[in-house]
């Protein structure tokens, strides 16, 4: 929910919406379906994007590397 189109990636305590949490843990369950190993995940530092990765630490037990370059 965004009525006023604020851009919140960077600034800091605004973490995933609920239909974001669903939507990202939507990604990790096609992802894993598709019964590929995955070795690496890599993430930028902002809080949204280490929050869409958790579904994918979970599912596939590694731990994302937080790049700054990302």
């Amino acid at each position: 929910h965004n009525p006023r189109r604020v851009l919140y990636g960077r600034l800091p305590g605004f973490g995933l919406s609920v239909d974001g949490r669903r939507m990202a843990r939507q990604a990790a369950d096609y992802v894993h379906g598709l019964e590929r190993p995955v070795s690496a995940l890599v993430v930028s530092p902002l809080q949204r994007t280490r929050e869409s990765a958790a579904p994918f630490v979970e599912l596939f037990g590694i731990e994302p590397f937080i790049d700054d370059r990302v």
